[in-house]
């Protein structure tokens, strides 16, 4: 199988306006995201594989979804910071959307894990995570718009699209980036991506 001709020939605007079609047209998806919009989080959006499964089996033209560990809803609020709350959302959501594995993270509190100075956003937090295609995350607005939080901008929106995996600038360690891409299984999942 040949990588497809959508692979590296799309402009940022094209490419957010793509992913966000496909995120449109997953009817699962929009549900899921109208049920977190719900919950009125500060600074919320779902993350991570959420979006990346999608692009890349897009890409790859899978006709089944690649299953997702799990669902990462992220948020960013620095008053209850305590991981009881995150634990009592995920109860929540498992008893209501039992067909997904739910992980809510205040990315308040996300600096102590690494020992960073505090984030001042769920963007900001982001940032910190080990790959750009990763830090992409997409919300349902109070209109029922879709829009991006994507703190790396065009570069991670061209590793989505262009199916890199690419170690953000401030993930400093490398051992164990390499490490999380070798047991994530991306490059035998999505046999056309490749790491740099």
């Amino acid at each position: 199988m040949n990588r497809t001709d959508e692979v590296g020939r799309w402009s940022f605007n094209e490419a957010e306006q793509r992913i966000l079609a496909w995120i449109a047209e997953d009817e699962i998806r929009m549900s899921e995201l109208q049920a977190v919009r719900e919950m009125n989080l500060p600074d919320w959006c779902i993350g991570a594989g959420y979006v990346r499964n999608l692009v890349w089996d897009k890409l790859h033209r899978y006709a089944e979804p690649t299953p997702l560990n799990d669902v990462d809803v992220v948020y960013y609020d620095s008053i209850c910071t305590q991981e009881s709350i995150e634990k009592q959302y995920e109860q929540a959501f498992q008893a209501k959307l039992p067909h997904r594995k739910w992980s809510f993270k205040n990315q308040a509190r996300m600096h102590m894990l690494r020992r960073d100075e505090p984030f001042i956003s769920t963007a900001d937090a982001m940032m910190h995570w080990p790959e750009l295609m990763t830090a992409v995350g997409v919300r349902m607005e109070a209109d029922g718009a879709l829009t991006f939080i994507c703190p790396w901008g065009e570069q991670a929106l061209q590793d989505l699209m262009e199916m890199n995996i690419r170690q953000s600038p401030k993930f400093t360690d490398r051992a164990y980036y390499e490490a999380r891409v070798r047991n994530k299984g991306w490059l035998v999942t999505w046999p056309h991506a490749r790491m740099k």
